[in-house]
């Protein structure tokens, strides 16, 4: 029954597990756990990596959830700012768990760094490609999404769902800067 941040509201929460650490500091670790949390679905994943005082660096994890598969690597800083890096592969996940008006299967390429693990982090996502099948139409797309305080950058944000093509280039802040495009042949 592990959570994370330890001492905080858990973000991610194990109900079951296990762990393994080897070595002298910093430890190589293993662990195999179900993990859940009040705003991700349930996964069963695997993870190694070293462990010290300061941070956690995960060589390679797996997760197996909404019947598909992630993988990837990461990094975590424990002291403030929790400086974190996510590199992320993912396959066949069932969206439709999650978001029952979109049912259908994706997978996608994307890399992240930030600062923080709250409402207010800040952070910088390259999704490299999205593609898969939603309400069975094709989807696609690729894009840049960074946050800093209160503002948000999207930059070169390309998707396309059966017929309908959005791209877009935006600042949103205290006021919106944006240049978009919207093609459909039907708004159905």
């Amino acid at each position: 029954n592990l959570q994370w941040p330890l001492r905080e509201e858990a973000i991610v929460h194990s109900a079951q597990g296990e762990a393994e650490l080897r070595g002298t500091r910093p430890y190589d670790f293993v662990v195999r756990a179900q993990v859940d949390g009040p705003n991700i679905p349930s996964f069963d994943g695997v993870a190694n990596g070293t462990l010290d005082n300061e941070s956690i660096s995960i060589a390679e994890y797996e997760l197996l959830g909404l019947n598909g598969r992630a993988t990837g690597t990461g990094t975590l800083e424990f002291d403030q700012p929790r400086r974190w890096t996510l590199t992320a592969e993912a396959r066949d996940l069932d969206v439709g768990e999650v978001f029952a008006d979109f049912p259908g299967r994706v997978g996608f390429r994307a890399n992240a760094s930030g600062e923080g693990l709250d409402t207010k982090a800040t952070f910088d996502l390259a999704v490299a490609e999205l593609r898969g099948m939603l309400r069975d139409q094709p989807l696609r797309g690729s894009g840049h999404v960074a946050r800093a305080k209160d503002r948000w950058d999207l930059r070169s944000v390309h998707v396309a769902l059966g017929s309908a093509r959005l791209d877009l280039d935006a600042k949103l802040a205290n006021t919106i800067d944006a240049k978009w495009n919207f093609s459909t042949r039907s708004l159905d």
